[in-house]
């Protein structure tokens, strides 16, 4: 597994929302599991699994959880990468257009179809490559596993810097519940990038 320190990948970076607005990532990431979504607006696949994706980050970030998602945009414009923000995507953030970065993470991570969905440990330890299929598999409950892996809490400490206003919850008994989205489909096995 590829272990950079998602700190030092994100230092002095900005990440941009879908409303344009720039933040610091290395204040939003901190603390948090953090999924990077390799995708495009021009690839079925990945437009089949953007929703899922989406619905999972609402209720996760409902329950005040220590995820989020960073879109690294595969797109040939950036028009096309904002449109598909805006149309599909929930509210997290990406690496902006054209950054060097996209590149790196690409390099890094070998991606070499889309969508992927990498997840990260808060110290940039990968704690999966197989995200997408986890979540078509498992839906939210793989939030639990992810935890558990990264040897964190379920909720954010007060201390951390939250980007909207989140309800406080539990995610231990509310994702116990809950049922799961089947799905055959593995990672990468849609669209290649070039």
């Amino acid at each position: 597994m590829i272990h950079v320190h998602l700190m030092d990948l994100f230092k002095g970076k900005q990440l941009v929302t879908r409303d344009k607005k720039l933040l610091e990532a290395s204040e939003i990431l901190q603390e948090r599991i953090v999924g990077l979504y390799f995708s495009a607006h021009w690839c079925p696949p990945c437009r089949q699994f953007t929703p899922l994706l989406a619905d999972m980050y609402v209720e996760l970030e409902q329950r005040n959880a220590p995820f989020e998602v960073v879109f690294i945009s595969c797109d040939k414009t950036e028009e096309e990468m904002l449109t598909y923000m805006l149309e599909m995507h929930g509210d997290w953030l990406a690496v902006p257009f054209g950054d060097a970065m996209i590149e790196e993470l690409k390099t890094t991570f070998k991606i070499t179809a889309v969508p992927k969905l990498i997840i990260l440990k808060p110290n940039g330890e990968t704690l999966s490559e197989m995200g997408r299929k986890e979540v078509q598999d498992r839906g939210v409950l793989c939030f639990r596993n992810w935890l558990n892996a990264a040897g964190i809490t379920d909720t954010l400490p007060k201390s951390v810097k939250r980007r909207t206003k989140m309800k406080e919850g539990d995610i231990a008994a509310q994702t116990e519940t809950e049922g799961s989205r089947n799905s055959d489909r593995g990672e990468g096995d849609g669209s290649s990038v070039d």
